[in-house]
């Protein structure tokens, strides 16, 4: 692998250098003028060398990046990644990368254990290939419920990373951490990767998260009233249900704004936006996002979406369902919610404390789904705590 010359073509090789600049600027700026310059120096290096097999996979990644939200409910979902992948793969059937991006693909639509074995793939290939580790960090844990492998892929991925990517994966782990209730050591990894990058935004949004699931709701609100402070452009927007009517409403109409702005798919606060202007009066309007976030999570179920995995999708459509006193379909998807071996500290949380909960909260239907889902984290906080001793990280 070490001898393996990717292109004998010089030109082509520079080009490809220049593309993945340009690609990773895009992601950055989400200019335009970035992702066309990235595309068409992708598409010269191929003109150089049709051979060039990476080449290919850089298109892949920078056709990801640009049309992942704009195409997420249409039938053809990443198609393009996935015939560039295999396109680069008839030409170098041990490119890592292009496995790589087959697991982003199947995981994107659904096919949870194809992208893991993809993943493995890449690995078998490169065992230095960190990203692998870290998405199947994410796989294992927000979605199989493994946090013991989930977490040991994620140290595995930080001990292979240096460098750019090191903060974001800090952060992937310090969250796992909060999601299995080691609350010590998330906040220790979300301070290491503020160290490195001095994200204020990501940092602050972490840390007012982390406070909100350790149960220090005004804590965590007051973190995000001090970074507002700093930065006037943040949208305040983590504990939008608990502020008043008048706070409430002047977020969702900057939240609206914001995504209109963006171009964003707003899959995960619509609703939140229906309830603050349902609370000010405005109930037609109100009424337009709480079915637009009916329709998207639906959609996302149907399709094995990135929501659908980690079940937000079914807590968004059981919120929305409580909060307009359908009782029994908050239940149906509540019960979903907490089908399997789902066990994480956000979502207790959020059963806790939700005002939108309100109306079903003191009914033993519910008090029974809190029970059993607390039960079923502990048991997985447990196997980890134990794992962790004995690795010696306790």
């Amino acid at each position: 692998m070490i001898e393996k010359v990717p292109t004998a073509d010089i030109t082509a090789y520079f080009l490809y250098l220049k593309a993945n600049d340009f690609k990773n600027k895009y992601i950055e700026t989400r200019d335009l003028s970035s992702y066309y310059t990235a595309i068409n120096l992708y598409k010269s290096a191929l003109d150089m060398d049709s051979a060039y097999a990476r080449a290919y996979t850089g298109l892949a990644g920078a056709y990801y990046n640009r049309y992942q939200w704009e195409t997420y409910f249409r039938d053809n979902y990443l198609d393009s990644m996935l015939v560039l992948a295999d396109m680069a793969l008839s030409l170098d059937d041990q490119l890592e990368e292009a496995y790589y991006i087959k697991g982003i693909y199947c995981e994107g639509n659904g096919q949870i254990e194809e992208a893991l074995e993809n993943y493995d793939r890449a690995l078998q290939i490169n065992p230095n290939y960190y990203t692998a580790y870290e998405r199947r960090g994410w796989i294992l844990t927000s979605i199989k419920n493994d946090y013991v492998t989930g977490i040991d892929n994620y140290h595995k991925a930080l001990t292979r990373i240096s460098g750019k990517g090191r903060s974001s994966l800090l952060r992937a782990l310090g969250f796992a951490y909060k999601d299995i209730g080691f609350f010590e050591k998330a906040r220790y990894y979300y301070n290491e990767a503020f160290t490195l990058d001095s994200n204020m935004a990501a940092h602050f949004t972490q840390l007012g998260i982390l406070a909100g699931v350790e149960g220090k709701m005004s804590e965590a609100m007051e973190i995000e009233k001090k970074y507002q402070e700093i930065d006037s452009t943040y949208i305040p927007d983590g504990f939008i249900d608990f502020l008043d009517k008048d706070e409430a409403y002047a977020i969702a109409t900057r939240l609206i704004d914001y995504y209109q702005e963006s171009g964003k798919l707003n899959l995960q606060k619509s609703h939140r936006i229906g309830f603050a202007l349902w609370r000010a009066g405005k109930v037609e309007e109100a009424q337009k996002y709480l079915d637009q976030q009916i329709i998207y999570c639906e959609e996302s179920i149907k399709r094995g979406r990135d929501i659908a995995h980690w079940k937000a999708a079914y807590y968004d459509l059981a919120l929305t369902y409580a909060f307009t006193c359908n009782k029994e379909k908050a239940y149906q998807y509540l019960d979903e919610l907490t089908k399997g071996n789902t066990c994480q500290a956000r979502w207790i949380y959020y059963l806790k404390h939700d005002p939108p909960l309100n109306s079903i909260r003191n009914e033993e239907r519910f008090k029974k789904i809190l029970e059993d889902y607390q039960a079923k984290y502990q048991a997985e906080h447990e196997r980890v705590k134990k794992w962790l001793a004995g690795q010696g990280m306790l």
